[in-house]
């Protein structure tokens, strides 16, 4: 409807009330103290449709004013938000090329119009660590927990991460033993939580969070280094309070799958010896050394310092091994000590000095010393020590004068587990 029609019809609207509000008949009588008025009807009606009009108008400016101040800050929210935004950005940008310092400067100023403010807190915690700085980075986690007290675990692992990087090891245990009852299935929180339980060497607890994570099938990469700590650390504690049957039930209880390790094998079978099952950690052993094509670097003398009850057949085992890897100087080197044991002397020195000629230490030659003294060969025995003494072993500082006075011969009565001993 365009202006003109609208005119043409107020002004209709006008000439029929010009009209017919004269012709209004009766009076309304108005009585203010001791005066009365009387006033016809039709100028009340007049009068009262003019107050409609000023109300009507000033109605319309009032939410015309409204509208424009809610313009206005909106505007101005705007400016501050868009503000807000850029500084949060170039935070991140400042936190991802290392320059802590203007990334907490930058969140820090973001925070106070961001609509994100506890991600402004938290990466300004983080920076504030990074700088060492642990006071700033617990008052910023604060106000973090302050604007978003719902967000328990995102503050807690960032304050935790913190604590791990600074070293506070019992302090980051305390967190992630809270978050932990709190969330027990947040994979990322189970990992931090492992690193720090390996690191106090909690072997116990460790092995229940390393459990979780695999039956959340988490793919962390020192998930396997974690359960082998933990496992070696019961062991040890299994060892230590000479309970075997207690040991093999621990052993019984891992996966299959770890339990085939040879390396892992290798472990258990120290533990059992520690714990006094010398007879069980040889079984172990030797069903190891048989059924591996490549055997754990050191499997050979554990077996060797076995106390077998028969050191003869331990010897034929090894024997055995060494016809067919004749150059395998660990074997060379269990088969002189079980040949020690047995105090086959030339057997001994026959192994120990094939065992020099693949690669010669200081180990092997005091040994050699003392075995030749029990043969009674004393001039060889001097002959080495003139071999070291002429810098043979350059990588071997010696004070000679205490090693000569340190490798007597060899009684019957000597222990031979401290053959190697100076």
């Amino acid at each position: 409807m365009s202006w003109r029609v609208k005119l043409l019809l107020w002004l209709l609207v006008g000439l029929a009330v010009g009209l017919l509000v004269p012709r209004i008949p009766g009076y309304a009588v108005v009585v203010v103290g001791q005066t009365t008025a009387e006033v016809p009807l039709w100028l009340v009606f007049l009068l009262l449709l003019a107050a409609a009009a000023i109300l009507a108008v000033l109605a319309a400016v009032g939410l015309r004013f409204g509208w424009f101040w809610q313009r206005s800050l909106n505007k101005l929210g705007g400016h501050h938000w868009r503000s807000a935004r850029r500084k949060s950005v170039a935070g991140i940008l400042a936190y991802a090329e290392g320059n802590w310092a203007e990334a907490e400067k930058l969140m820090l100023k973001a925070a106070r119009h961001s609509d994100t403010k506890l991600i402004n807190f938290l990466i300004a915690a983080e920076a504030a660590q990074q700088q060492g700085a642990s006071d700033r980075r617990d008052e910023y986690l604060r106000m973090a927990k302050d604007v978003a007290p719902d967000a328990d675990i995102a503050i807690g692992l960032t304050q935790a991460r913190a604590q791990l990087q600074g070293g506070q090891l019992e302090q980051a245990h305390a967190t992630l033993s809270h978050l932990y009852a709190m969330a027990p299935g947040n994979p990322y929180l189970l990992g931090l939580y492992a690193e720090v339980l390996c690191r106090l060497q909690e072997w116990d607890t460790l092995l229940d969070v390393v459990r979780r994570l695999e039956k959340l099938k988490f793919q962390h990469p020192r998930l396997p280094l974690y359960r082998q700590k933990a496992v070696a650390g019961m062991l040890d504690a299994c060892a230590a309070q000479k309970d075997p049957s207690a040991l093999e039930q621990f052993w019984k209880s891992q996966p299959r799958s770890f339990r085939k390790d040879p390396a892992q094998q290798l472990t258990y079978a120290a533990a059992l010896m520690r714990s006094g099952a010398q007879d069980k950690a040889a079984v172990v052993l030797r069903k190891l050394l048989s059924g591996q094509s490549e055997v754990p670097r050191g499997a050979w003398r554990l077996y060797a310092a076995v106390k077998h009850p028969d050191c003869l057949k331990a010897l034929t085992f090894l024997e055995e091994a060494l016809a067919t890897e004749p150059d395998n100087r660990e074997i060379l080197l269990a088969c002189a000590h079980l040949a020690f044991e047995a105090k086959l002397w030339g057997k001994a020195r026959d192994y120990l000095n094939a065992a020099a000629n693949l690669g010669r230490d200081l180990e092997v030659l005091l040994k050699l010393i003392r075995v030749e003294r029990q043969l009674g060969h004393d001039q060889a025995a001097l002959r080495i020590l003139e071999t070291l003494e002429d810098g043979l072993l350059d990588d071997q500082k010696l004070d000679l004068t205490l090693t000569r006075n340190c490798v007597p011969a060899i009684s019957p009565s000597d222990p031979v587990g401290k053959a190697t001993s100076t």
